[in-house]
């Protein structure tokens, strides 16, 4: 589905960069004219244009404003990813919840406030920035190298995944290792909660930058 999406949007950018006016179909060609003398006044008007500048240039000026404009709202629109961030956590947050709800449990029936603190930090940088990363790199790989077909193209996905699957793990167990270094003491556990709060903050700055 991320290929089909990709091609889809490769697609999209490809015809707008092609994007003319000309090639346009009119329901009645004879309202052609018609059509090019109101876009030629419309852009002098509303651009600046020259007024005694031909109707052709007028048509190229309108042609290449398409081509910016329309595409800076196309990739607005769109996004970075093909998974907004909140898209994201809708997937991740289910899928770890349980285990966020049992560590309140835990400490409802004696757990110590720093194991629970640090364990809870754990799990809400797992929803908030490891699983969104990990979507938003699957999401980037099926981007890539899209003239691929057939087994060239398994083969690609299937290397590309091995080795996202062994980059998350180099994520997240350092990450646990830390935070069970950080019950120590109070010092290591603020260290702790404050690398997860980083990684989570430049996760979702990973997300809103275009």
């Amino acid at each position: 589905a991320s290929r089909t999406w990709a091609r889809s949007r490769s697609t999209m950018y490809t015809r707008l960069e092609a994007f003319s006016c000309r090639d346009c179909i009119c329901s009645d060609e004879a309202d052609r004219p018609i059509v090019y003398a109101n876009i030629a006044a419309l852009m002098k008007q509303t651009h600046g244009l020259a007024p005694d500048l031909s109707e052709a240039a007028a048509l190229d000026a309108f042609d290449d404003m398409v081509k910016l404009e329309l595409a800076k709202a196309l990739s607005k629109s769109l996004g970075t990813y093909s998974l907004r961030y909140c898209h994201t956590l809708m997937i991740s947050v289910p899928a770890f919840m349980p285990f966020c709800l049992d560590e309140i449990a835990g400490f409802a029936h004696g757990m110590s406030t720093k194991y629970f603190a640090n364990s809870v930090f754990l799990w809400v940088t797992l929803c908030f920035a490891i699983t969104p990363a990990v979507l938003a790199s699957i999401d980037s790989i099926a981007r890539r190298f899209l003239h691929l077909k057939g087994w060239r193209e398994q083969l690609w996905l299937l290397l590309s995944y091995a080795l996202m699957c062994v980059t998350a793990g180099g994520f997240i167990v350092p990450l646990t290792m830390l935070g069970r270094w950080g019950r120590g003491s109070d010092s290591k556990s603020a260290v702790f909660a404050s690398t997860c709060l980083v990684l989570c903050g430049l996760t979702a700055l990973l997300f809103l930058t275009p």
